[in-house]
């Protein structure tokens, strides 16, 4: 019942829309302008956010950021088809939509309609052969203004929430990602984490990010309500439906486990149909997310955490028919070197196509920009 709800809830989509006027017809000022859902005097008190980009550059186009209500089958349908003609009815129903909540008139001025989700937009943003980049980079910025709105540490693990500072949604990102946090003083020390919390937290302008021993020494320099330069998500330990199966098998020792933990709470969370088991490369007393692991997994049983036994006297293949699935799956391997070379020696037995595994070095660089 709660995932139905979730999925009824609607989803954040962007509007590339074609028009006969400038955005001045529109009665918005020319050029760049973003007008938040939040203070748009023309938006009705607790409507859904949004942000309306508008581009007078000669070329009528603008871009506008809004959230759809809808039945979940239909948004995956965007991915594989981001033109709808204007006679389409799901077109007349995204631009219904974005009229509501920009108090806008669009319909009058309308000749084209792109519809693309915010994922596959800032992936789109540094395609150099994308004819609206520039429009995309304006909605998803390489680095980001955000403030630390909390900052702790706890089991060896520091943890940061991040907030955007202009109140728009954060850039989109994919559960397993790392973004660069930077500070703003001459020398721009910057240094690479792991998000650890589900992206449909970027659409609130939160990032949650977490750092595992040893510390790194910037770390001592953040406080509570710094504000940093925080880079676009990247990395490419995700989940891609086209290339891997519905079932995630994760090994991992303690750096590699917050990518885990965004896939698990995007399960959770996110309504996401993937199912994950993370076989943890060490001792159940210095995993550092335990407990989150066994909540959610008390809320879904498509997560599950197994400490993988070290022990030598232990029957790994026995181990291995007992708690691997039986239908197809893929297995991330991520973690440092160490423990890739112990995890690569283990799983080696299992004669595994090639094609089904996926490695990743867990990343923690401390350094210049």
């Amino acid at each position: 019942m709660k995932k139905a709800k979730r999925q009824a809830a609607g989803a954040e989509l962007i509007l590339l829309l074609k028009l006969n006027a400038d955005a001045s017809a529109l009665g918005v000022a020319d050029g760049y302008q973003f007008i938040s859902g939040a203070d748009n005097k023309r938006t009705s008190p607790g409507r859904d956010p949004f942000s309306l980009l508008l581009l007078d550059d000669g070329c009528g186009a603008c871009a506008c950021r809004i959230t759809v209500p809808r039945p979940y089958r239909e948004w995956e349908t965007v991915s594989r088809k981001d033109y709808y003609p204007l006679t389409d009815a799901l077109t007349r129903r995204y631009i219904a939509a974005a009229e509501q909540q920009t108090g806008l008139q669009l319909t009058t001025h309308l000749t084209e309609l792109h519809v693309i989700t915010p994922p596959e937009a800032a992936a789109r943003a540094n395609a150099p052969d994308e004819p609206l980049a520039e429009v995309y980079r304006k909605l998803f910025p390489a680095e980001q203004e955000m403030r630390i709105s909390s900052i702790y540490t706890e089991n060896g693990v520091t943890r940061i929430n991040l907030q955007k500072t202009d109140g728009f949604s954060a850039s989109p990102f994919r559960a397993g990602q790392y973004v660069r946090l930077t500070l703003p003083a001459e020398n721009r020390r910057s240094i690479e984490l792991p998000l650890c919390c589900a992206p449909s937290c970027a659409e609130r302008g939160v990032y949650k990010v977490a750092a595992i021993e040893p510390p790194s020494d910037l770390l001592s320099d953040l406080h509570e309500g710094d504000a940093l330069s925080v880079s676009s998500p990247f990395g490419a330990l995700f989940c891609r439906p086209i290339r891997d199966h519905e079932t995630i098998i994760g090994m991992t020792d303690r750096k590699g486990l917050p990518s885990f933990l965004s896939m698990a709470q995007t399960i959770l969370k996110d309504a996401d149909k993937h199912r994950l088991t993370v076989l943890y490369f060490g001792t159940e007393n210095d995993c550092p997310f335990m407990q989150e692991f066994r909540q959610i997994g008390e809320q879904s049983a498509r997560v599950r955490l197994i400490r993988f036994p070290m022990e030598e006297q232990t029957d790994h293949e026995k181990f291995f028919r007992a708690v691997l699935p039986h239908e197809a799956y893929t297995v991330f391997i991520s973690g440092d070197d160490e423990s890739r070379a112990l995890i690569r020696a283990v799983i080696a037995p299992l004669r595994l196509a090639a094609n089904c595994v996926k490695e990743f070095p867990a990343v923690l660089t401390d350094g210049k920009g």
